[in-house]
């Protein structure tokens, strides 16, 4: 009994890193400079809502999403000077598990499992307001991913939602430049606008 006890006590903490989840890792490098405003300050805040989820561990990921999509607006949108604000709210940050339908046949339900897949979403809002609190421009971002899991193991599973994070913040970065040119533009620090 005594030899039992001493095994267990030996696989318990391996057991329990076999088990324990990785963070998510650092947002992405920017795949272009920052964006300079032409304003007094950057305000950045989330919705109270904006990580959502229905359980536990969907509300998890979401919230650790939610954590790197601030860290990464913060790093992306930059007051350089001037007048009035830059609002920027993060409307949704999720990222869910969800039964993956495709493919699946009503002949083998009873005894195939369709597995499920991942849905990751990122919606910002972008405001410009002047002095006054006037707004004068807004934009406003949403980039969705998905990404078929099957039937992956727990390990499997989690890698697979690092990836899915990287890869829509990377989508964002490019989804912010492309939006803020075409309706901010003017808002932009003289160096960062483009040439007409």
């Amino acid at each position: 009994m005594r030899r039992f006890g001493r095994i267990a006590a030996l696989l318990g903490p391996l057991a329990l890193a076999a088990c324990a989840r990785p963070e998510l890792s650092e947002p992405p490098p920017l795949a272009s400079e920052p964006l300079r405003f032409a304003v007094e300050e950057v305000q950045l805040r989330a919705r109270p809502d904006a990580a959502a989820a229905d359980n536990f561990v969907d509300a998890g990921r979401s919230r650790e999403l939610l954590a790197r999509t601030r860290t990464f607006l913060a790093e992306r949108l930059k007051a350089a000077g001037g007048a009035g604000r830059l609002s920027v709210e993060i409307v949704q940050s999720t990222l869910v598990e969800r039964p993956d339908a495709q493919g699946d046949d009503p002949r083998t339900r009873l005894w195939r499992n369709p597995g499920t897949r991942l849905v990751a979403t990122v919606a910002v809002r972008l405001s410009v307001s002047d002095d006054a609190g006037r707004q004068r421009a807004w934009l406003e971002v949403r980039v969705s991913r998905e990404r078929a899991l099957g039937a992956a193991a727990f390990r499997e599973r989690e890698r697979a939602v690092l990836r899915l994070a990287e890869d829509l913040l990377r989508q964002l970065d490019s989804a912010l430049r492309e939006g803020v040119e075409e309706r901010l533009s003017a808002y932009l620090a003289l160096g960062d606008r483009r040439a007409p």
